[in-house]
């Protein structure tokens, strides 16, 4: 939890058109700078929604998510990352949709800010159906709301897609085969600074292989053969060098998905050269 950004995170969440919401606020900061501590925070911290819960030493990512779902009490669940900003009505819209359509699951579209650019996605449209959900949708925590359900867990052992792990749980779990989406940018994206767990090469491939071992197979072969082409060259765009197996596994998700790969291919080679990663959605 960095410093810095959570105070923006907090008012975006104090300034919801809905306020029936708790906040729970993972710590596992060392010792020495604990959000309690920090003055800058202490009237934020001090709103009664939030509820501060520490951990001893510092976690990943699905770790800290896991620890924070214990204390949840609300009957649905979101999240948000210290570096990122939620529109006033996102949990308006989201509990509006999951409430009239009875839906344990509900999407939205978020705005990526990029070097010198803003980027849409998800917000064209208002359901997401068959394999539309196993190839199309953006599956980042800050998107989802979902039932709270206490079986529900994050994949500790992954370091990098664990949100997209969980997100496919979610559709297992409540046997989905339609999702809707609120098709409006109700998140905020911001350029991470530092390293990038997302970033990794071996912990995306990591996580990339579990989901499609774990879930591929509910899906039509084609649509698993078009996942797997596309982790496979998600498997060495962050690495250097590995030019001839990375251009191989182009040609192959070219061959299977046709014309409409070219964006995911395109968007791939440009993430591969370091100087103008920043320049895309990785």
């Amino acid at each position: 939890m960095r410093h810095g950004l959570l105070s923006r995170a907090l008012k975006c969440l104090f300034g919801q058109t809905f306020c029936d919401f708790e906040i729970i606020l993972v710590d596992d900061n060392p010792i020495v700078s604990r959000i309690a501590s920090v003055e800058h925070l202490e009237e934020l911290v001090a709103d009664p929604r939030v509820r501060l819960v520490v951990h001893d030493s510092p976690m990943n990512a699905a770790s800290a998510r896991n620890f924070g779902l214990q204390y949840a009490r609300g009957k649905y669940i979101t999240y948000l990352d210290d570096d990122d900003v939620y529109h006033p009505c996102k949990l308006q819209k989201q509990w509006e949709i999951a409430e009239g359509m009875k839906s344990p699951l509900v999407l939205c579209g978020l705005l990526y800010h990029l070097l010198g650019r803003t980027k849409h996605k998800q917000v064209s449209k208002d359901m997401f159906s068959g394999k539309e959900l196993f190839l199309d949708v953006f599956a980042g925590t800050p998107v989802l709301f979902h039932l709270n359900d206490s079986s529900l867990k994050f994949n500790e052992v992954l370091f990098a897609n664990e949100d997209a792990y969980f997100y496919f749980s979610l559709l297992e779990k409540f046997d989905l085969h339609n999702v809707p989406n609120v098709p409006e940018a109700l998140v905020e994206i911001y350029p991470h600074s530092g390293e990038r767990v997302s970033a990794n090469s071996y912990s995306v491939w990591k996580g990339d292989r579990k989901i499609y071992f774990d879930f591929a197979k509910k899906f039509p072969l084609r649509d698993s053969r078009l996942y797997l082409a596309r982790i496979s060259i998600s498997r060495y765009k962050y690495r250097t060098g590995c030019w001839f197996c990375f251009s191989k596994n182009c040609i192959r998700l070219l061959k299977i998905g046709g014309i409409r790969e070219v964006r995911f291919v395109l968007n791939a080679f440009v993430a591969k050269i370091p100087i103008l990663r920043r320049f895309v959605i990785t």
